[in-house]
């Protein structure tokens, strides 16, 4: 029972993961259609595991989760509903970023 739980956490956090990664690209997408390039590099800033993260990426995510992009709303969102579903090896996940 507990590792068809795990199957499961693991597959909801990719998916919530891979939502977040297509609202990134399609975001950086209409940036770069108005001429804005300044989001370019940011891919790995947005995936790159918490424990890899080196000081320079730690602020630059802090810097871009308080911004108005559509990108730092989909994770905002993600990681409040994680932190609230009560399921706990995803509130660890959640805990992490």
């Amino acid at each position: 029972m507990t590792f068809a739980w795990l199957s499961h956490d693991f597959r909801m956090a990719n998916n919530l993961g891979d939502a977040v990664n297509a609202v990134r690209k399609k975001g950086h997408r209409e940036l770069l259609e108005q001429g804005d390039a300044t989001r370019a590099m940011t891919k790995c800033v947005w995936l790159q595991k918490p424990n890899k993260r080196k000081r320079l990426r730690r602020l630059l995510l802090a810097q871009l989760i308080r911004s108005t992009l559509r990108t730092a709303r989909a994770w905002n969102e993600w990681i409040g509903w994680t932190m609230t579903c009560r399921i706990e090896p995803m509130i660890r996940s959640a805990s992490m970023v």
